[in-house]
């Protein structure tokens, strides 16, 4: 396991403060996240018998493995397509552009990666049944 920490702590000191594009520094928010999906990710595929040596690895089918597992323990959508996008993100960096597909390909429902930017339920105050001139005064 040392290796492969060594091997994704070059990769992220190298790569990780800029965007996805390269052309740009990202927060340091984007950074902690990243590093954080990512060793995590590591640290699954290692929990289930994966034997990686370095982050250059890194195959399709790992890929299909933790989107597999993230589905199965019902994150969101938009959480699943995050993660799936720090790790299209990560191949770049390891020089596997186009490795990763869209989140549709990994997923058995693909309503498990549809984002709804709908509202559930109403959201205005009179729908909710509060007067809106008792509140303004």
């Amino acid at each position: 396991m040392k290796k492969l920490d060594k091997s994704l702590t070059k990769v992220l000191r190298q790569h990780n403060g800029y965007t996805a594009n390269g052309r740009k520094v990202c927060s340091y928010a984007t950074q902690r996240y990243r590093a954080v999906v990512l060793k995590k990710g590591f640290a699954d595929l290692r929990a289930k018998g994966f034997r990686l040596n370095a982050v250059q690895g890194f195959r399709g089918k790992h890929m299909e493995v933790l989107a597999k597992q993230w589905e199965q323990q019902g994150l969101s959508a938009s959480t699943l397509s995050n993660r799936i996008s720090v790790f299209k993100t990560f191949a770049g960096w390891i020089g596997k552009q186009g490795m990763i597909q869209h989140p549709e390909h990994y997923v058995s429902k693909k309503e498990a990666v549809r984002r709804n930017y709908s509202p559930s339920e109403p959201r205005t105050w009179s729908d909710k049944g509060i007067s809106v001139s008792e509140k303004i005064e």
